[in-house]
């Protein structure tokens, strides 16, 4: 079941039968667009971008956690009656399986084209300030 998942789409389905899909949770997507305030579908950062939410998972607030971020790039989102967790781990299906093992009570994977967040350190010029991108000067 688990290698058949459709990218992007919570699961357990919680559509009714004969009925339009309904989740009951935000996208990643929306969550990551909304912490950074840019609510566009797609934005430009120098870090991690949407592109890079790789699989996430929905868990009872009680339910322990840490052990989940240990990825290249993790995010937690909490509500009041449940907690997101969003990653850019090498091995979705991994971290997802590992995550349902947890107590998740929902889960999603990306679609194929998304990529592993990876961190460089900035460039620098000899003064030790970041060099900015060319047409991202400050004015």
């Amino acid at each position: 079941m688990m290698e058949t998942l459709v990218a992007n789409k919570w699961y357990p389905e919680f559509s009714k039968p004969r009925k339009s899909y309904y989740s009951p949770f935000p996208t990643p997507q929306s969550i990551l667009r909304r912490a950074v305030g840019v609510e566009e579908y797609k934005f430009t950062c120098e870090t991690v971008t949407t592109d890079h939410i790789r699989a996430a998972i929905v868990m009872p607030l009680e339910v322990p956690f840490a052990h989940l971020l240990n990825e290249p790039w993790a995010m937690s989102y909490k509500t009041d009656r449940w907690r997101m967790i969003l990653v850019s781990t090498i091995d979705p299906m991994r971290w997802i399986e590992l995550a349902r093992t947890s107590g998740a009570v929902a889960w999603q994977k990306s679609h194929n084209m998304s990529c592993t967040y990876n961190w460089e350190p900035p460039v620098l010029d000899e003064n030790g300030l970041k060099i900015q991108p060319h047409g991202n000067s400050r004015k």
